[in-house]
């Protein structure tokens, strides 16, 4: 049996996309945190979520390829809700 040339290359993006490691989406106040987003108390950029201060926030979601890290420099009020953070081969 031979497949249509079409279907075959269907099914090999299909596969490649399977394959690949699934980037997580980390939300903070129920919105996606993207690379140099801030706001009062707190930064995000190269990965780093940098709290300073900040008001009461909510953080969830998941990052198990290592995209997100946090760090404190004065207290600040976290919750954290459904969150999965991990490091690659964690």
């Amino acid at each position: 049996m031979t497949l249509n040339p079409i279907v075959a290359a269907a099914a090999a993006a299909l596969f490649r996309l399977a394959a690949a490691p699934a980037r997580g989406e980390v939300f903070l106040d129920g919105r996606p945190l993207a690379d140099g987003d801030r706001g009062r108390g707190w930064s995000f950029s190269g990965g780093e979520l940098r709290l300073a201060g900040a008001p009461s926030l909510s953080l969830g979601g998941s990052a198990t390829n290592g995209e997100v890290r946090i760090s404190a420099e004065k207290d600040a009020t976290l919750a954290l809700s459904d969150l999965v953070l991990a490091a690659p081969g964690a």
